[in-house]
């Protein structure tokens, strides 16, 4: 055997390294045309930038919250009290257009194998999670919100349990909604639903009094 070619070729190994890792950075390929022509993270046909970012921070400007309160600036004191009756206005649908966009990315986002050591993840959850209700709220249907969950086959049981918990949140609330509204009704547009059930019970007490007094002087 060639003691000395074997002696040359661990001497000189980092420059294999070096070159293996060199063709595999050149393996990397634009996810918008397919191109290996990336330089600087910048595909140089179509000028697709690979480090950017869908989802950026969980609270930045691209985030649910942050275009959620932008929407809630815009809307007057009437809308905010009742926004069943607007839901058909082109602020809404707009609004509800990027809530779906948000949706999607971020199980995207899940979808990838980068999510699974992402420090951030936890946080991306509950934002999922918070949009889920948001989507329940705004009318949307349980099927429309499971549908690109089971499109892209993600199976992972904690994300969900999650979106699965957030249903379930959401129609709670729902019904708490619903119940709270039928006694805050206000009837003629003066008395709550509650005033007057209570001015009923009231009423039913003091003439069961009245009767049991009566009933107990005429037996004397």
């Amino acid at each position: 055997m060639d003691t000395e070619f074997l002696n040359d070729v661990q001497k000189h190994q980092h420059l294999f390294k070096d070159e293996v890792l060199a063709q595999e950075v050149h393996l990397i390929t634009c996810p918008k045309c397919n191109s290996d022509n990336i330089k600087n993270d910048r595909c140089q046909m179509c000028d697709y930038d690979l480090s950017f970012n869908p989802l950026g921070s969980p609270l930045g400007e691209k985030s649910f919250y942050t275009f959620r309160e932008k929407y809630w600036q815009t809307l007057s004191p009437l809308e905010m009290e009742n926004p069943q009756i607007f839901k058909g206005d082109v602020k809404f649908k707009k609004f509800l257009v990027k809530v779906r966009r948000r949706y999607n990315n971020l199980l995207d986002y899940f979808y990838s194998e980068a999510s699974k050591s992402d420090e951030l993840r936890p946080l991306y959850l509950q934002e999922l999670a918070d949009i889920v209700i948001e989507m329940m709220n705004s009318g949307v249907s349980e099927q429309e919100i499971w549908h690109p969950y089971a499109q892209r086959g993600i199976e992972e049981f904690s994300l969900y349990e999650r979106i699965k918990a957030a249903i379930g949140e959401s129609k709670d609330q729902s019904t708490k909604e619903q119940y709270e509204n039928f006694f805050n009704y206000k009837m003629m547009g003066v008395f709550k639903v509650s005033y007057v059930l209570y001015g009923m019970l009231v009423a039913v007490f003091l003439i069961s009094m009245t009767l049991a007094l009566t009933s107990y002087f005429r037996a004397i």
